[in-house]
C-alpha cells in the first residue's frame, strides 16, 4: 500500500508508552482477535508507511521484534510520545504516528492520511469523525519536533493545544470505529460485545 516513490520521505509510529491506568493493565498487550494491540497496530502503520517504530519501554516491547525508542519524559502523556518519534533517528519528513489502542485501524484510512500530507503539505494532518479530530492518527512533518518540545517545556500536555499557529488539516472519516480507542475495561467490554 505504500507509495514506494516517497518511501525515503515516510515513517510509521506506534505511540505504546501510555500508563494504561484507566484499564489496569498494559493495553498495548491486550489481545484482540488473535494479536496483541500493538501488533495489530504496527502491521497497520506498517504497510501504510513502510516502516513501524514502537514508542514506549524498549524491554516491554522488544518482544515484538521491532525497533523501540524510549519516551523522553515518561509519564507525561502522548504529546511526549510524539515528541521522542520525532527526535528518533526513524524520524522522516512525514510521520505517520498512531496510538496502540485503537483495535480497528485500518492501513487504507492510514495511506489517505499520508497521501493527504503530501497532497497540502500542512504541518498536521489529523483524522476527524463526529466525535472530533483524533490526533493520535495523525502524520505530524518533522518540523513539529520543536513546537511539541516547546509545548512541554512550558507544561502543555494536550496535543491539540500545540496546534495553535499551525497549518492543520483534518481528513473527514465516515466509520468512526476506524479511530475509536479503548481506555477502560468498560470499552474493551464493548468493544467485544460488538463482534
Amino acid at each position: 500500500m505504500v507509495d514506494w516513490l516517497y518511501m525515503d520521505t515516510v515513517a510509521g509510529f506506534v505511540l505504546a508508552g501510555g500508563r494504561s491506568s484507566r484499564m489496569g493493565r498494559d493495553k498495548a498487550l491486550l489481545e484482540w482477535d488473535g494479536a496483541a494491540l500493538l501488533a495489530r497496530a504496527a502491521r497497520c502503520v506498517a504497510e501504510a508507511a513502510g516502516t513501524v517504530t514502537v514508542v514506549g519501554d524498549p524491554q516491554r516491547y522488544r518482544q515484538f521484534g521491532m525497533p523501540v525508542v524510549a519516551d523522553l519524559r515518561p509519564g507525561e502523556g502522548p504529546l511526549a510520545g510524539i515528541e521522542a518519534a520525532l527526535d528518533s533517528p526513524y524520524a522522516a519528513e512525514w510521520n505517520l504516528i498512531v496510538a496502540c489502542d485503537m483495535p480497528n485501524l485500518d492501513p487504507a484510512l492510514l495511506a489517505r492520511l499520508l497521501a493527504e500530507a503530501r497532497m497540502h503539505n500542512p504541518d498536521c494532518v489529523t483524522a476527524r469523525t463526529a466525535r472530533g479530530i483524533e490526533p493520535l492518527c495523525a502524520v505530524y512533518r518533522r518540523s513539529f519536533l520543536p513546537v511539541a518540545r516547546q509545548a512541554l517545556d512550558t507544561g502543555q500536555r494536550k496535543v491539540q493545544d500545540a496546534f495553535v499557529g499551525l497549518q492543520v488539516t483534518h481528513l473527514w472519516i465516515d466509520n468512526e470505529g476506524a479511530v475509536t480507542n479503548v481506555n477502560t475495561p468498560d470499552d474493551w467490554r464493548a468493544l467485544a460485545g460488538g463482534v
